[in-house]
């Protein structure tokens, strides 16, 4: 295993670390890992490191990036969309890969933010042919409401939130804007479901593989395994798609063994579909 610092995109001024196998081989798709929320390129507790180094075992090459802003990388100095900068900042690197590693296939993958990213670009770029978003995109099923709901009915504290705020409205006394209240209303903005669910068929279709992971850490969103199935049965049962679930790991895999098994499933996905070994 061979790795080293890459510059690239506009000036070089973004920074990535390619993991070349020892036999190397452009047959394979080559994985890029997309930073995930305001970390750098390692990923959460290193698991980019692991996953490029484990991966070169096997033959591909991977390369976790510092998107454009953020770790190492140099800010765009553009007008382009926040949303456009990432979307190029993943091409330049795919850009790289091609010309100077021959390499014309890539699997994107990333966790939470950066799930969203890998979608983003898996749907609008030929080259990509797996998409693995980690604690991404979810919609609310009955299945959903019912099991983040019922356990409240039976929770004391959560009955003594709502009548505070049921005094504090009908007193026309304003509410504490604290940290918790903060905390309380932030929320991820995922696309409309239609949107999604057309995005994800026409990729589908295109012989793009998906391995949707989700995990215990995403229960405000995702917190039981058959929610996909239930919310979108049809791009659930596609040949080209599959879900692992691990309702015991946290968002951020900082246990070992979630680690280990969050590694196994990408491995094994990637092996069934693209190894000839």
């Amino acid at each position: 295993m061979i790795e080293k610092i890459v510059q690239f995109g506009p000036k070089s001024g973004l920074i990535g670390i390619l993991t070349e196998p020892k036999d190397s081989s452009t047959s394979l798709p080559a994985f890029i890992f997309v930073n995930s929320g305001l970390l750098h390129r390692i990923g959460p507790f290193r698991i980019y490191v692991s996953l490029s180094r484990k991966f070169a075992k096997f033959g591909y090459h991977s390369m976790r990036i510092d998107l454009s802003g953020k770790g190492d990388s140099l800010a765009r100095k553009n007008s382009a969309t926040l949303n456009e900068n990432v979307k190029q900042d993943i091409k330049d690197a795919m850009d790289y890969l091609q010309n100077n590693k021959g390499i014309n296939q890539f699997v994107i993958c990333g966790i939470c933010t950066g799930a969203d990213n890998a979608y983003e670009i898996g749907f609008n770029d030929d080259r990509v042919v797996g998409i693995i978003p980690v604690d991404g995109y979810a919609y609310p099923t009955i299945g959903f409401k019912f099991r983040h709901f019922a356990p409240k009915l039976f929770n004391l504290v959560s009955w003594s939130n709502l009548i505070k705020r049921i005094f504090k409205m009908i007193t026309f006394q304003k509410d504490d804007f604290s940290q918790t209240r903060l905390k309380a209303n932030y929320r991820m903005i995922f696309p409309p479901i239609e949107q999604f669910k057309d995005n994800m068929t026409r990729a589908l279709n295109k012989n793009k593989n998906v391995l949707v992971v989700y995990t215990g850490g995403w229960k405000q969103f995702y917190n039981y395994e058959e929610q996909f199935a239930d919310c979108l049965p049809e791009i659930a049962a596609h040949k080209n798609l599959q879900l692992a679930y691990n309702a015991s790991s946290d968002h951020t895999f900082i246990l070992r063994k979630d680690k280990e098994w969050l590694i196994d499933n990408i491995l094994n996905w990637a092996n069934s579909l693209f190894s000839k070994n």
